[in-house]
Order: C-alpha cells, then sequence, then structure tokens
C-alpha cells in the first residue's frame, strides 16, 4: 500500500518510515543536509561530549529549518506509545520540581534529558538508519582504538596518564555502555553480514570486547554478555538454516571475550581481591564501608530508607540526597549530589513510585517498538538487543544522570520506530539501504 497520493500527500496512517521517505521526496536538498548533520551527530555520539552537543545543535537548526515543508511526518511519531510514554515521564520530572529542595539540581537534571529530543531530530532519517547505524559502529571503532592507546600510553603519559580504566574521552562506565550496544551491532553483522565484508566485522568486534574489558565496568559487561547471549538465541530458534553460522560465532564470541579478560586482567583484580572484604562489609553492616560494593549496598539501603518515607512523590526531581545523614559520604557522589549508582532507584527516589512506574513504561514501550525487527536478519534489529543491554547496565549506574546514557537511549528510540509496522527483512551487506517490505 502506498503512503503517497499523486500529489504528495502523506497519507495520515502513514508509518515513521514512511513519513521519512515522504520528507526525502519533497524537501530533498534539505534531504541531504539533514543526512550529513545526522550522520556526523551519530558518529561524534560516543566520542566526546562537546563535539556531540556541537552537532546536536547543528542538527536541530536544520531539522528545525526543514519544519515548514515535512511538519506533516511527525504526525507518525505522536501516534507511537513511545511519545506518550517520554511525554508523561517528562511532564512529571517537570512536577517534581515544585516540591524538590532544590531546584538547580532539578533543572539540571531536566536539561541532560535534551537528549530524549534524538528521535524527533533523526525521524525524518529513519530510511537511511542503516547508515546512522553504520557511522555510530564507526565511531565506536575510534573510541576502542582510543581506549587501546590509553592502555598502552601510546604516544607518552602525558598524553595517556596511567589510569586503572580506560574511558577513551568519556567516563569509563559510559564508555562500556556505548561499546555493550555496539557489540549488539557488530554481531548482527556477523551473523546476517556478507562473509565478504567479515574482515572488516570481526576486527571491530574485537576491538569492541577489548574495548569492554578495558572500560572495566562489571554492570555494563553484563549487559553486553545478556545482550549478546539473547541476540544468538533468537535466530538460532527462530531461523534453522543460520544455526551453523550462528554456532560458529557463539564459540568465537566466547573464545575472544576470555583471551580479551585474560589480557585486561588487571581491570578486575582489584574488584576480585576486594570482594571479602566487601561481603565482611555487608555482614557487619559497616557504616563506612570502603569497597564499592559496600558504598553500594549502603546507596540501596538510604534509597529504600527514603522510599518508605516518601513512596508517593519522592524528593523531588534532582534530590536524591536531600534526607541523606550527616558524615555519610556515598560512593557515587558527583559534586555535592548523590546518584545512587542505579537508574531505577533513582527514579524511585526522587520522583516515588509514579515516577518509576512512568520509566518503566518508557522502556517497555522502546522494546514494544523495537520488538518486531528482533527476529529479522536487518542490521538494525540489533536495536532491540541494544535495548535490552541499556537496561540491564542501568542497574548499575544512574543513567539519567548523565546525557551520555540517555543519548544512547535516546539514539535506540529513534532506530527502534522502524518497527512501528510488520517488518519483512532481508539479507544484506554492510552497504546497502535498509530494504522494508512495502506491506503493512
Amino acid at each position: 500500500m502506498s503512503t503517497l497520493s499523486p500529489s504528495q500527500t502523506l497519507l495520515p496512517d502513514a508509518t515513521p518510515l514512511q513519513a521519512s521517505r515522504w520528507a526525502a521526496l519533497v524537501d530533498p536538498v534539505g534531504e541531504r543536509l539533514h543526512l550529513l548533520a545526522g550522520v556526523v551527530y551519530v558518529f561524534l555520539l560516543p566520542l566526546a561530549v562537546a563535539p556531540r552537543d556541537i552537532a546536536s545543535v547543528a542538527l536541530l537548526v536544520i531539522t528545525v529549518l526543514r519544519l515548514p515543508k515535512i511538519a506533516p511526518s511527525y504526525r507518525s511519531w505522536l501516534v507511537q506509545p513511545i511519545w506518550w510514554a517520554l511525554l508523561a515521564y517528562m511532564a512529571w520530572m517537570c512536577l517534581g520540581l515544585l516540591w524538590t529542595s532544590d531546584v538547580s539540581d532539578g533543572l539540571v537534571d531536566l536539561g541532560k534529558h535534551r537528549m530524549f529530543l534524538t528521535p524527533l531530530l533523526l525521524l525524518p532519517l529513519l530510511s537511511h538508519a542503516s547508515l546512522l547505524v553504520r557511522a555510530y559502529l564507526a565511531g565506536m571503532v575510534i573510541v576502542n582504538l582510543l581506549q587501546v592507546m590509553e592502555w598502552f600510553q601510546w604516544p607518552n603519559s602525558e598524553v595517556f596518564p596511567l589510569v586503572s580504566r580506560q574511558g577513551a574521552f568519556n567516563n569509563p562506565i559510559a564508555t562500556g555502555l556505548f561499546t555493550a550496544v555496539a557489540i549488539c551491532y557488530w554481531l548482527r553483522l556477523l551473523i546476517f553480514g556478507s562473509i565478504r565484508h567479515l574482515w572488516i566485522v570481526i576486527p571491530g568486534l574485537g576491538l569492541a570486547g577489548f574495548g569492554l574489558m578495558l572500560s572495566g565496568s562489571r554492570s555494563t559487561t553484563v549487559a553486553a554478555m545478556i545482550g549478546s547471549l539473547l541476540l544468538l538465541a533468537v535466530p538460532f530458534i527462530t531461523q534453522p538454516r543460520n544455526r551453523v553460522r550462528i554456532f560458529v560465532t557463539t564459540v568465537l564470541l566466547a573464545g575472544g571475550m576470555m583471551l580479551a579478560a585474560v589480557t585486561t586482567s588487571s581491570q578486575y583484580r582489584a574488584a576480585f581481591l576486594g570482594f571479602p572484604a566487601a561481603v565482611h562489609e555487608i555482614l557487619h553492616s559497616d557504616e563506612e564501608p570502603r569497597s564499592s560494593v559496600g558504598m553500594r549496598v549502603q546507596m540501596i539501603e538510604y534509597g529504600i530508607e527514603v522510599f518508605h518515607e516518601h513512596p508517593v512523590l519522592g524528593t523531588g526531581t534532582g534530590a536524591a540526597s536531600r534526607y541523606m545523614p550527616e558524615g555519610i559520604d556515598f560512593h557515587g557522589a558527583r559534586g555535592d549530589r548523590v546518584t545512587l549508582h542505579n537508574t531505577y532507584l533513582l527514579a524511585l527516589v526522587t520522583l516515588g513510585i509514579p515516577g518509576l512506574l512512568l520509566l518503566l513504561c518508557v522502556l517497555g514501550a522502546a522494546l514494544w517498538q523495537a520488538a518486531p525487527l528482533a527476529a529479522g536478519t536487518c542490521l538494525t534489529g540489533g536495536t532491540f538487543y541494544g535495548l535490552v543491554a541499556w537496561m540491564v547496565a542501568a542497574g548499575g549506574d544512574s543513567y539519567q544522570a548523565s546525557g551520555n546514557y540517555l543519548g544512547m537511549l535516546g539514539f535506540l528510540l529513534a532506530i527502534g520506530l522502524l518497527g512501528s509496522r510488520p517488518f519483512e527483512a532481508t539479507p544484506f551487506t554492510p552497504g546497502e539501504e535498509l530494504e522494508q517490505s512495502p506491506n503493512r
């Protein structure tokens, strides 16, 4: 069924992908500029905050300039469940400013959620989704190479000082998350991509796995493992003809991860050696824990206590440390703020039960949106598993407290919009444009 009438009028029931194709027809010049800005933005997304923000401003300006011509395409966004979930969540965060103890911190948190504009900025480019994903992977190759250089302290220690965890130009945990999502996309290429392109895909995946180990992030490592296992299991069950390739991929992945773990064992040695002390601190309710695990348990206990006292409204947007006892120095504090090192706990403490439920609605709607892509063979099908990895890793840090984490989610939400209609994927090779079935 065509989405265009002879007069090039977009039909009211058009999906985001169809709306994107319509926008390209009515504004071809703007489409090229928009695509260039989108590719640059996605390429810079995992690299560093300042260049990414500059690129996001350029992307916003081009989107606004195109609006007079392509505004009808956004009707396809307004009917999606993810839009209503995001709107409700942001509305509740804004209401939380009414009872927060620190409005300035609350406004800072709201400002970081500007990354949720990403789906709106990339919606006109959905017909180029595979190119956007490849731009993201290209950016991740640069990030992972920078991690290796940092690890070797090359070219010298002045450029890359000796540190215990490598994050390139970002926090190592953020870099670990970016890498975990990249691994999901690399695996899609390895399983379903053309054999003649494996000379690019295998080094890319290997570099990502090595970079994940260098980040030293336990939560993102677990997230990458869970996302990868699901990504391998689903096509193994649904696509018997690919089982041999999936089995070989699984063996290579397991071997590569073990090799990377042994090579970078220094990243995790301190955590393993400190585990007995952490158990002792937990069992004896140590009020001044020194281990990372002990401090996080202390933050969980504090969060649960605050939740019991303020279950409905919470402490207010940006005010997680509002009732923190004096004399306690929580690990995970950023400045004078406490992030609680857990996305879901922070939402519960600051926004109460409604805030947590709305956050879960956003993530649930995102998974529902991307689910039709999961069992196909297209590169963008890695989006569903990237979302799973994001949700798992979010238990190890407060992702709503950083534009890096929210930017990654915003990108996944944008690509996940491709799942808004029945998806009929076809085998692809890197360089092909995303092909979707014209049947509704």
